[in-house]
């Protein structure tokens, strides 16, 4: 059975393999013990946090503006 949805709890509730599609390609696969909605979103988008919302890698006086 193949279920298309973007509704993660449900497609990790029922699933034992996911498989994450981008631009009509397959570009990541996961188990259902492996995956989580971080690793689902990171595979779907290739995006992570923007710079100034991630944990600074050394202390600065900047602070983000997200």
């Amino acid at each position: 059975v193949v279920v298309i949805s973007s509704y993660l709890p449900e497609i990790m509730s029922i699933s034992d393999r996911i498989l994450v599609c981008r631009q009509g390609k397959v570009v990541e696969e996961f188990s259902a013990l492996e995956a989580t909605e971080e690793k689902i979103m990171y595979a779907a988008t290739r995006r992570a946090s923007p710079p100034c919302c991630r944990p600074p890698r050394v202390a600065t006086s900047a602070s983000c503006a997200c």
